[in-house]
């Protein structure tokens, strides 16, 4: 035992002394002597410890968070300030670039779009104004590009502020507060999106006079503003900058695919894409690799041909395109400018199998192949754009111009101060019309309107819409000869229906972008005034719940007692019974009426052939007896809401602090805060894409015409009508249409014009307005026009045998009306046709919601081309899977279905008349250096512009 103690003692000096010995080492350093290191050494380890030092003080001395400039999509990251444009009036995808420096940070992202001052901008003619929010996660130390939707106010601006703010969860403190600007693009100008993975290529398209045509006048230093701004996508960037939302592509005039693989694009940018092309979109793809590229893809069932074979281009393949669509040069008409392709250097092209519904381009030969996708359009080129013969045929943008992008021929020719400028040389109007550089369309944004302005409040036909102006863009720079149109004097409506048939731009917004001014939003607006509020209680009603009261309180109360044997006791129970059935009748009553809140909704569903995604426009008028404040789950994440907009000839007064109303993105869409006054209504513009479940679509059996109906929409008062090739107008009744169901054989009959003539007998398509115009014009022997002045005396409204049996009626109506009347006086008043128009609407509302203005809009503005066929139909069904909480009681919706079946030819192709290279005498390369230059400066001169203008405008306030 006294052994095992002495070793122990020992053990444990022994181990003390070795870790003392370990003290006093200083790591591996300890091992060798300090002074043997050279002064070299000595240095570099002192600039090691001082640079770690310096790390560590930086990164202690980091933000919590930083940001990077936000890309308003389809913007480019490294060139934020030349094509990071947008648009006023749309709803635009944002990516918001941001990193959590210290900790992992979770959140919400909100957006909204600011004025002076960083105030937010009121949605136009409201008293709201919109922020868009969303869940966010950021796990620190790593760049999240934070993708969220904003909407941009119409403003006659050249920038808009948008600002992001990062929250630590709903309603926390701000912990990212930063705005960022971006260009705001004229109402003519749009991009152009290049999808390829190589970023040298297609550099030479900022350059074409398609896109800009070029300006150096030594007066005024500055070139042409761009009608495109041109868009490459960047291979680095992932997913690719396109938005998932299709209606936030609406910026987009046309997509030139070249080398993208289709798998670099998620799920919900190629639906959106598809949904594009439908609408108006248009795709150019560039051979020869292209269409193997798509042939298994999500666009394989679109592509107006598939890859035949490969061969090589030599002079004689170009031969009719050089014959049709080289341009003469100007002092020697017998010379072209030809495409030179030598045997000994062929192009790579393609053959095509082509599409039972496509063509080839005209005069191409079979080297330009097209398709129509719903109003969109895909054209497919058995050759590469970016080829250097392609690109140095000095005919080509002219062959880019008309044959690839389908606008009209030109005609170039210099301005008075040595610039150059150009006229449509088939068509008179401006070459600042937006309806010209677009062909993207939603009747519910695009569809001319002539319902405001218009005292007699009837539609119009096209042929007498007002004069379209465009505002000139650069008045320093050139001056179009013609800046004015009159809608239907010349080829837009004869010539031209896919540009112009029935549709009207916005002087800010141009075209597609958010409307509460088109003629679809105005007849909603119309409908919903006289729909909204509360429907009382029916007659029916009223004497039921009369019939059950005087049961209950004589008869049933007399046996109740007479059985007990107290029959005076009943006398003591009628005063209670009294009490208990009035409280009882105003409970069914305000189940009956929707004593508390009501929802009325109009809406349209625009669709084309064989696709089973529709456009859904949807006005809501929601009425409440008490201030209440709605969450709207909208239907899915395209969903886009926000109040709608008074009217122009509404006295709105706008108050001095607006509201917000927020939609939030989670799953699907949700409108969270729209406050609205007890007493009062409250106006609500939705849109959505909505999957259909199936599809309308003509067939042909046994060589007889039917329409197939396999989409979930029941339908009521359906009917088609047609134009065939020679202007002629047909029609074909089918009545109800149920889903699932085909039309049967169909016999078109001559209509003379009358567009109408199908529904001459359907009440609920028969508009008061049209009522109103018949009653005037069948009792008193009147033609409608415009801004009648006509009138006629109250005693001669008895001529109209409706109102001569409700005489009494019609009189109460008058001396509302005739405010000042009373009924002895009120025989000497005049009405006008205004007011008479005012008492038909009246004498016949039903306090019920109908879509007959919305039918007769589209009916009497909406061009029908030349080998077109559309249906039209009602339904009442639920739209979508929307939900308003809290719920209202009493509901009522319906909306106009509008399906293009077939859509017209496209207008022929044809060449400019001249070379924009004859009046300049340029290369493109002395073009490009000078543009480059002047754009600098302009951006320079446009940033110390706005700074003063904000500096001028906080010294006003």
């Amino acid at each position: 035992m006294t052994e095992f103690f002495r070793r122990s003692r020992f053990y444990s000096w022994a181990t003390l002394f070795l870790a003392f010995s370990v003290l006093l080492t200083s790591g591996c350093g300890g091992c060798r002597d300090d002074s043997n290191m050279t002064a070299a050494e000595k240095k570099k380890a002192e600039e090691e410890k001082k640079k770690a030092e310096e790390e560590k003080k930086k990164e202690a001395e980091k933000p919590n968070f930083e940001t990077k400039m936000a890309v308003f999509l389809p913007g480019e990251h490294e060139e934020v300030l030349k094509n990071n444009a947008t648009k006023s009036g749309h709803w635009v995808t944002t990516n918001f670039r941001v990193i959590a420096n210290k900790f992992d940070a979770q959140g919400e992202l909100s957006a909204f779009s600011t004025g002076l001052g960083r105030q937010p901008l009121v949605v136009p003619r409201t008293n709201y104004y919109s922020v868009t929010s969303r869940p966010i996660s950021m796990p620190k130390g790593e760049w999240r590009n934070l993708e969220t939707n904003v909407y941009l106010p119409k403003r006659d601006s050249s920038s808009a502020l948008v600002d992001f703010a990062v929250n630590r969860g709903i309603g926390g403190l701000a912990q990212v507060n930063e705005g960022y600007n971006t260009k705001i693009m004229d109402a003519y100008q749009y991009h152009m999106v290049v999808l390829t993975n190589r970023r040298e290529a297609y550099r030479y398209l900022p350059l074409t006079d398609v896109v800009r045509v070029p300006n150096f006048d030594e007066y005024t230093n500055a070139p042409n503003q761009p009608f495109y701004y041109v868009v490459r996508t960047d291979p680095k960037e992932f997913p690719i900058q396109l938005p998932r939302e299709s209606l936030n592509w609406t910026t987009i005039a046309y997509l030139v695919w070249d080398d993208l693989n289709p798998d670099q694009l998620d799920a919900e940018q190629q639906q959106a894409m598809l949904d594009w092309l439908h609408f108006g979109g248009q795709l150019i793809l560039s051979g020869p690799d292209c269409l193997a590229k798509l042939g298994d893809s999500f666009l394989a069932d679109y592509l107006p041909a598939k890859f035949d074979s490969a061969i090589n281009l030599t002079h004689k393949e170009f031969a009719a395109v050089n014959q049709h669509w080289s341009i003469p040069v100007s002092n020697q008409p017998k010379l072209k400018r030809e495409i030179q392709v030598s045997a000994k250097a062929p192009l790579i092209g393609i053959t095509f199998k082509p599409h039972q519904d496509a063509g080839f381009v005209t005069n191409t030969g079979e080297l330009v192949i097209e398709r129509r996708i719903g109003r969109g359009r895909v054209v497919a080129t058995a050759f590469s754009l970016d080829d250097k013969p392609v690109v140095n045929w000095t005919s080509f943008r002219s062959f880019l111009n008309s044959a690839l992008m389908r606008r009209p021929a030109r005609r170039f020719k210099k301005t008075q101060d040595m610039g150059f400028t150009f006229n449509w040389t088939d068509d008179s109007t401006s070459i600042y019309d937006p309806l010209l550089g677009s062909t993207l369309r939603f009747l519910s944004r695009d569809l001319v309107n002539s319902y405001e302005g218009n005292s007699s409040g009837t539609p119009v036909s096209i042929d007498e819409t007002k004069v379209r102006s465009f505002k000139n863009p650069n008045p320093n720079f050139y001056n179009p000869v013609q800046t004015t149109l009159t809608t239907g004097d010349s080829r837009d409506v004869k010539d031209d229906p896919w540009h112009y048939g029935g549709f009207q731009h916005d002087d800010i917004a141009g075209v597609a972008g958010w409307n509460d001014e088109s003629g679809i939003s105005s007849a909603a607006r119309a409908s919903l005034k006289d729909a909204a509020g509360i429907v009382p209680p029916s007659s029916d009603f009223v004497l039921k719940m009369l019939a059950v009261y005087l049961l209950v309180l004589v008869p049933l109360n007399w046996f109740i007692f007479r059985m007990m044997g107290r029959v005076e006791w009943a006398w003591i129970a009628a005063p209670l019974i009294a009490i208990a059935g009035a409280f009882s009748v105003a409970k069914m009553a305000s189940l009956d009426i929707g004593f508390v809140r009501s929802n009325s909704q109009v809406g349209i569903v625009e669709v084309y052939a064989d696709y089973p995604r529709a456009h859904v426009a949807q006005y809501s008028a929601l009425y409440t007896s008490l201030s209440t404040g709605y969450d709207i789950d909208l239907d899915n994440h395209t969903a886009q809401s926000l109040p709608l907009g008074a009217s122009e000839t509404d006295n709105f007064i706008a108050k001095e602090t607006a509201q917000p109303v927020s939609l939030r993105r989670t799953l699907t869409n949700r409108l969270e805060g729209l406050q609205i006054q007890s007493n009062s209504t409250g106006l609500l513009h939705t849109e959505f894409m909505l999957d259909l479940g199936g599809v309308f679509r003509m067939e042909n059996a046994s060589g007889a015409e039917q329409v197939v109906n396999s989409s979930g929409l029941n339908l009521t008062s359906a009917g088609l009508i047609r134009r065939d090739v020679r202007g002629r107008f047909f029609y074909a009744y089918i009545g109800d249409f149920a889903s699932g169901a085909n039309s049967g054989p169909m016999e078109f009959i001559n209509s003379s014009g009358e567009l109408r003539q199908p529904w001459s007998g359907s009440a609920e398509l028969l508009s008061n307005l049209r009522v109103a115009k018949t009653y005037w014009k069948d009792a008193f022997g009147k033609e409608v026009s415009n801004e009648s002045k006509q009138s006629i005396t109250v005693e001669q409204l008895q001529d109209v045998p409706e109102f001569a049996n409700n005489w009494e009626e019609i009189m109460s109506i008058v001396v509302r009306l005739k405010r000042g009347f009373d009924q002895q006086t009120i025989q000497q008043a005049t009405i006008t046709y205004p007011e008479f128009v005012a008492i038909v609407n009246e004498f016949k509302s039903t306090k019920d919601v109908d879509v007959s203005r919305i039918f007769d809009a589209v009916i009497e503005n909406l061009e029908l081309a030349p080998g077109e066929i559309r249906l039209l139909g009602v339904t009442d069904q639920a739209l979508g899977k929307t939900q308003f909480s809290p719920a209202s009681t009493q509901t009522h919706q319906r909306s106009l279905v509008v399906a293009h079946l077939q859509m017209g030819d496209l207008p022929k192709a044809r060449r400019d008349s001249n070379c924009l290279r004859d009046l300049s005498g340029k290369s493109d390369l002395d073009w490009q250096r000078e543009i480059e230059e002047l754009e600098n400066e302009i951006d320079g001169d446009a940033d110390e512009e706005t700074d003063t203008e904000d500096k001028s405008e906080d010294e006003k306030e």
